[in-house]
């Protein structure tokens, strides 16, 4: 059953230039929802539409104000399946990296985070994806795992049931029967393959590479003959985030730490190449310090600490690959594409995966609304 809303048609901006449509009630048939939970970010997708927020936490009470942007949430777990969770407080999203700079949770701060804070991640993320819904209740929710064979009975049990939340002060009751649980990657080559990125016969009949270039860690995978091979996984724990940090502490005469006297913040880095060129460079906030000559200064070397051991792991695979499908947000640094395309080593096999940073999630997607005949 897709989920009601008792709100007129209208739509809203969301973060990446998106467009969330809340006409969910006029919806026939029934309704597909992913959420991908990575070590960066949080992305939910659903009917075309997505929503990123930081997958970042805080703890929570009732008296704390409910926050106004749309890629933050207050929720309050009142009832519902998780028994643990009844009486719960939590700040999800911008809100929680705004409250709490060096102490909010991250996925990425544990191994099992994505089981561990796999709950109110998902359910901030349906509140905010539907922000017109007093129940939401998707045919099917499609969560991405590595080793998903593994894992998935311990994600479906902290996520099926039925769950009574507020979210920004909104009751919203989210049923969730059905949970598949799939391999991280897939959806970005289900998308790719969708978006005419690599060919459907490639796919099934060779081996295909998947590079995804997360914020904090960077991942490798073989698909082999169609099937993701568990054995071939690569976790480097570095990923776009440590390419700011390494702009931000750059002692240049040009850079931060010398106009300013003081080493820039990575994150506000990364906020001033989400903006893009301002006057033919990146500016760094508001102070006129242009970030690109530190970018190419830095970038290679970023890259031979993610990436190339990444690629060097998977060497196995990586020269049988007819493919190497390059997708997270880092596969949109300026140049990169055309840095890994100019070494002899990787030929020809580079391929930028179409909406590299929400295409795992709008893959999942697609794939759970194909499971339900969509």
């Amino acid at each position: 059953m897709p989920a009601k809303s008792t709100a007129p048609n209208r739509t809203a901006t969301a973060p990446g230039g998106s467009v969330l449509s809340q006409d969910w009630q006029n919806l026939t048939t029934p309704l597909a929802v992913a959420v991908d939970i990575g070590n960066s970010s949080t992305i939910g997708a659903a009917n075309g539409t997505h929503l990123l927020i930081p997958s970042a936490l805080v703890g929570a009470n009732s008296r704390t104000a409910i926050p106004t942007d749309q890629g933050s949430a207050l929720l309050h777990y009142e009832a519902g399946d998780s028994v643990e969770s009844v009486g719960c407080h939590w700040l999800v999203g911008n809100v929680a990296v705004a409250t709490a700079p060096t102490s909010h949770a991250k996925v990425v701060d544990r191994p099992d985070g994505k089981l561990t804070y796999a709950l109110p991640l998902v359910l901030a993320q349906l509140g905010l994806l539907f922000p017109d819904a007093s129940e939401i209740s998707p045919a099917v929710l499609v969560v991405a795992l590595p080793d998903a064979k593994v894992l998935a009975p311990r994600m479906q049990s902290v996520l099926t049931g039925t769950h009574l939340v507020r979210v920004n002060g909104r009751r919203v009751t989210i049923t969730l029967n059905r949970v598949d649980v799939i391999e991280e990657g897939r959806g970005a080559l289900l998308h790719a393959v969708n978006t005419g990125a690599i060919d459907a016969a490639t796919v099934r009949g060779a081996t295909v590479t998947v590079l995804d270039l997360g914020g904090g860690t960077t991942l490798g995978n073989a698909v082999v003959r169609g099937q993701f091979v568990p054995e071939s996984r690569v976790v480097v724990s570095q990923g776009v985030y440590a390419l700011w940090q390494a702009i931000a502490a750059d002692e240049a005469p040009d850079m931060m730490r010398s106009k300013l006297l003081q080493f820039g913040d990575p994150t506000a880095v990364a906020r001033s190449f989400e903006r893009g060129m301002v006057g033919g460079g990146i500016q760094y906030l508001s102070t006129g310090i242009d970030l690109m000559p530190s970018y190419h200064r830095n970038l290679g070397l970023w890259a031979n600490t993610t990436i190339t051991p990444t690629l060097n792991a998977l060497k196995q695979w990586r020269d049988e690959s007819d493919a190497i499908l390059v997708t997270g947000g880092g596969a949109m640094l300026p140049g990169l594409i055309e840095l890994l395309q100019s070494q002899p080593i990787l030929g020809g096999k580079i391929r930028l995966c179409p909406q590299p940073r929400i295409a795992n999630a709008l893959g999942m997607a697609a794939f759970g609304q194909s499971q339900i005949g969509g």
